[in-house]
């Protein structure tokens, strides 16, 4: 019997079967520039999307493109981009920050006056 398993973009095999409770095992994770990866080993066919690396390009790479972030990228955690003093990561997207600028602050700073 053949069994083929659908992932969807950006995911692929994880370990044990191929299929677990009828679906398709998707537990890993793939980051291609724009086709899916392969099912089996997550290689990417187009290459890495900006910011990753390695065989299935699910390895953080701060070296390109600061690694999508917009200020700062940590390679070795889980949570990669971050922000300068004074900003904070955006609640709409994750690789953005957000803050107040100068002219904000000094009004609100002379209001308290």
């Amino acid at each position: 019997m053949l069994v083929v398993a659908v992932c969807p973009t950006g995911k692929y095999k994880g370990e044990g079967d191929p299929v677990i409770n009828d679906e398709p095992n998707c537990e890993n994770e793939c980051h291609c520039k724009a086709l899916p990866c392969l099912y089996s080993n997550g290689r990417c066919r187009d290459g890495c999307a900006t910011g990753w690396k390695g065989d299935a390009c699910n390895e953080r790479d701060c070296s390109v493109g600061n690694g999508g972030c917009q200020q700062q990228c940590t390679e070795d955690t889980e949570e990669w981009c971050s922000c300068d003093e004074g900003y904070t990561i955006s609640p709409s997207d994750w690789t953005k920050c957000v803050g107040h600028t100068f002219a904000q602050t000094a009004r609100c700073h002379f209001r308290d006056r």
